[in-house]
């Protein structure tokens, strides 16, 4: 009777409602911005070694954004996860992020790539990939062991109710402002080569570097995915190969004085799905030669094999790759067995996408006696590794991507002038016999041949 009667009194006076008011607010589920702020402060001594990626799904259409596409976008992370420790967090707006521990920067742009496989017919993604813009569209890269603070200011952020588009708005208007073209010359007078602006010459990148081989086009995304699978399943030695970089001068026999080993992506296409084309800048075409980057490690014995003393070697490699664990490996191995003269050739893509991070990986590779080269180089992009700009050991220039001269070219024509200002001894036309003479009046010295 007793306890009847305090219950009573208590709930008439309404404490007990206050007390379950409390209990519930304090015991509620966190959301998943808060959840992250708390992992993001934990992080703070443990930060070594981590990584994130925050998937934009936000941006995408509502009719790309159902649960199922959600669940699905989620997978190739959660899989991530089975191989490292990491954790994935859901934002309110349908974004989400993903940390880890010890994966490297290629784990993530893999599975990254495979969302966009998964979106890549939603409108926003198209009109994205038009621009030469996906990567930056889907996905935020957070280096958590270095950036530690600017990774909790942004979680810090999304607890407090911004958005990552509010968060990101200051990288993003630097990118923009970056490429906003100088002022224009005075009215009645053309603007002349020198005063083309660097802005100029990154949007003509862009433009240069998306236009794939004539008439190409990407796989769509079952065939891609497919391919990909495939790929895995395939033993790739038969695709491996070697060329001979020749220094032709006038009046003399050409003179061996380098070699590359690289893969045949061509071929490889030809036996994965003959009746598709895999454009230079395509996101299946990165994302088969990251995977042969890879299998290249696994075959040091083959990179040294027959080498003649003090040859240098090109190795065809990833950007992407230079971060995975396997490589330094590979890199000790190389130390050890003296090997010296190594350029690692990345495609040009890959550099202008992430200039940043080419040239960090350059300073780094220097005290190994590493250098960096660039492949699959449109000869129009060349200025951009001129003076004052990108540095690198070698350009290896294609000589199928090369406009012509005649008014029907759609491409922006060959830039003779600028050329003549590149070094020509770290310039390497990679053609055919035919091209040889057009590039020899070039002025160029090097050639790339089978």
């Amino acid at each position: 009777m007793r306890r009847k009667l305090c219950a009573n009194f208590l709930s008439k006076s309404g404490f007990p409602d206050k007390m379950k008011h409390h209990a519930t607010k304090k015991n509620a589920p966190l959301s998943g911005e808060e959840q992250l702020l708390d992992y993001a402060r934990r992080l703070k001594r443990h930060r070594k070694g981590r990584r994130g990626v925050l998937v934009r799904l936000s941006r995408l259409t509502r009719l790309y954004r159902q649960p199922h596409h959600l669940r699905a976008a989620r997978e190739p992370f959660a899989r991530l996860l089975r191989q490292y420790e990491g954790q994935i967090f859901t934002l309110a707006n349908d974004d989400f992020i993903c940390v880890a521990k010890g994966a490297p920067l290629l784990a993530f742009e893999k599975a990254l790539f495979a969302v966009q496989l998964m979106v890549r017919d939603d409108p926003a993604m198209k009109q994205a990939i038009e621009n030469g813009e996906e990567a930056a569209f889907l996905g935020h890269h957070f280096d958590i062991e270095t950036e530690y603070e600017g990774f909790l200011s942004f979680a810090q952020g999304l607890a407090e109710g911004k958005t990552p588009d509010d968060q990101l708005a200051y990288d993003a208007g630097k990118v923009r402002q970056s490429r906003q073209p100088e002022k224009a010359a005075p009215a009645g007078r053309a603007r002349t080569e020198g005063e083309t602006s660097a802005g100029d010459r990154r949007e003509t990148a862009q433009a240069v570097f998306l236009d794939g081989l004539p008439g190409g086009r990407d796989p769509d995304l079952d065939t891609a995915q497919g391919m990909l699978r495939a790929l895995q399943r395939l033993d790739i030695t038969p695709f491996l190969r070697e060329w001979r970089i020749a220094l032709v001068a006038a009046e003399e026999r050409p003179k061996v004085v380098m070699r590359r080993i690289g893969f045949d992506v061509e071929g490889l296409r030809r036996r994965l799905a003959p009746s598709e084309s895999l454009p230079i800048g395509s996101p299946v075409r990165h994302a088969i030669e990251r995977y042969m980057a890879e299998k290249l490690l696994e075959a040091p014995d083959r990179l040294l094999s027959g080498e003649p003393e003090g040859l240098a070697t090109i190795i065809d490699f990833s950007l992407w790759a230079l971060d995975l664990p396997a490589f330094r490996d590979w890199l000790g191995r190389m130390k050890k067995s003296r090997r010296q003269h190594l350029v690692m050739a990345l495609p040009a893509g890959e550099v202008l996408a992430a200039p940043d991070r080419y040239r960090a990986e350059r300073r780094r590779l220097a005290a190994s006696g590493v250098r960096l080269g660039v492949r699959s180089l449109a000869p129009e992009l060349a200025p951009l590794f001129g003076k004052g700009g990108l540095p690198a050991s070698f350009l290896m220039l294609e000589a199928s991507r090369m406009s012509g001269d005649e008014g029907g070219s759609d491409r922006p024509a060959f830039p003779r002038q600028r050329i003549t200002e590149l070094d020509p001894a770290r310039l390497i036309w990679c053609g055919d016999k035919t091209t040889t003479p057009r590039a020899l009046a070039l002025g160029f010295r090097l050639f790339c041949r089978d």
